[in-house]
């Protein structure tokens, strides 16, 4: 499947509103200036998500599968010492305290969550579609571990997701979204100014 300049485009703007979207939910619930961008975006089919990450350090991952009139999961991807940085940032917690281990899964679930449902979310309201969502995950290891390879007829959305918290910058995280061919080319195929719906 081949993507034009202008969709992939489109799908950098669809992705930076909803996460710009989510920055806003953030910033009112932990009264901390949050600023999520994407300044790049990758297309995948079927292959190695492992190889085009390029990622050797473990990784701290929330997981949330979502259902309806489009089908697929959506990842969010820290390297583990950038999860710790975010953690320790939102909670006050010092990034050697022995008790950021026990509130870095909640911290990171609910950063997850906001930020994967104020995606989607854009993209469900582009598409018209009702979804449900399981309950978002949480794990932990290295790529091949974690991140298996994109299955047949699923196309994989990469985008390096930029941090911005109290004028401190995060290691960049990755979000992941896997989707059917079909969801997808509706999706594209949906008209530029169908953004202005997400608000």
């Amino acid at each position: 499947m081949e993507f034009t300049d202008e969709q992939r485009d489109f799908l950098t703007e669809v992705i930076n509103v909803g996460v710009g979207r989510a920055a806003g939910i953030l910033n009112e619930l932990l009264d901390i200036e949050i600023k999520l961008e994407v300044p790049y975006l990758e297309l995948r089919t079927e292959g190695s998500i492992p190889n085009s990450l390029q990622l050797e350090e473990n990784l701290s991952i929330v997981e949330q599968r979502f259902s309806g009139e489009t089908n697929g999961k959506a990842s969010l991807i820290f390297p583990s010492k950038s999860a710790i940085k975010l953690v320790s940032l939102l909670t006050g917690e010092d990034e050697e305290s022995d008790m950021l281990d026990s509130v870095r899964s909640g911290t990171l679930l609910e950063v997850g969550n906001i930020v994967i449902n104020g995606l989607i979310g854009s993209i469900s309201n582009i598409l018209n579609a009702d979804l449900t969502f399981e309950l978002p995950e949480f794990m932990e290891g290295d790529i091949q571990q974690t991140m298996p390879a994109v299955e047949k007829g699923k196309i994989i959305i990469l985008a390096n997701t930029v941090f911005e918290l109290m004028d401190t910058e995060i290691d960049s995280g990755f979000m992941i979204i896997t989707l059917e061919f079909s969801n997808i080319e509706k999706l594209l195929n949906s008209d530029l100014n169908s953004i202005d719906m997400i608000f």
